[in-house]
C-alpha cells in the first residue's frame, strides 16, 4: 500500500466535475483508490463517494492506493489533484 497527504488546489472545493474526473483518472487503475478528509472515507473511483468527503480548498486529503499498479496510480492521483484539479 501506498498512502500519502496530497492538498487539494482547486479553488471551489470537491465539486462535481471533479469528482467525475477524478474518479475517471483513478478507474484507470486496477487498484484500489481511496481518499480521506476530516475522519471521512471515499472510495477514489465512485464520484458520490468523493462529493461525500465535503472537502473544501486547501483540505489536505489523505489518499491511499493498494493493488499491482499502486505506485503508477499514486502518482497520477497526486499530479492530477495537485496540477489538473486547478483547472477544472
Amino acid at each position: 500500500m501506498r498512502s500519502g497527504i496530497v492538498p487539494l488546489a482547486n479553488r471551489w472545493g470537491m465539486h462535481a466535475r471533479l469528482a467525475f474526473h477524478l474518479a475517471s483518472e483513478a478507474g484507470r487503475f486496477t487498484c484500489a483508490v481511496r481518499l480521506g478528509n476530516h475522519g471521512r472515507s471515499a472510495d477514489g473511483k465512485e464520484i458520490m463517494s468523493l462529493l461525500m468527503l465535503e472537502a473544501v480548498p486547501g483540505d489536505e486529503l489523505r489518499l491511499e492506493t493498494q493493488g499491482d499498479d499502486e505506485d503508477a496510480a499514486y502518482d497520477a492521483l497526486t499530479n492530477f489533484l495537485l496540477n489538473d484539479a486547478k483547472l477544472l
